[in-house]
């Protein structure tokens, strides 16, 4: 598993270096005046779609790693999916089964335990039932 979290690295670092990012891009994806034009908010707004497929990419990574049977790497990707957004209840399940497949069920019920009042405190609503099963 440690070949997946290096490649996983090299993706990070290719969605996050612009100048790599604008070299291989066509001449609709590089950040510049044409790029602003085509999405409201311009390159935040390029931002905030890349951290959502790097978000997304992170769970994906966690999932496999749990298929696999690799509950530590599981908890690293689910770790690093739920430090980008705290309310992602899919990083949650990801981690708290992590948690759970590694014997730590305390862990995998802190972490529900912080998912529940998050949502309820920010947002005044329950855990998914994906979530709360």
């Amino acid at each position: 598993m440690m070949l997946c979290a290096h490649s996983l690295t090299k993706s990070e670092k290719r969605l996050t270096d612009p100048q790599r990012r604008s070299r291989r891009a066509g001449p609709h994806e590089r950040p510049g005046p044409l790029c602003r034009s085509w999405l409201p908010g311009g390159e935040q707004t390029e931002r905030l779609v890349l951290a959502g497929l790097h978000q997304e990419l992170l769970c994906d990574a966690a999932e496999a790693a749990t298929t696999l049977g690799c509950a530590r790497d599981a908890i690293e990707f689910a770790g690093r999916a739920l430090a980008l957004d705290s309310f992602s209840e899919r990083a949650t399940r990801l981690l708290m089964r992590g948690h759970a497949d590694r014997g730590e069920v305390p862990r995998a019920l802190s972490e529900f335990e912080r998912c529940r009042i998050l949502l309820a405190d920010t947002l005044g609503v329950d855990p998914s039932p994906p979530t709360r099963e």
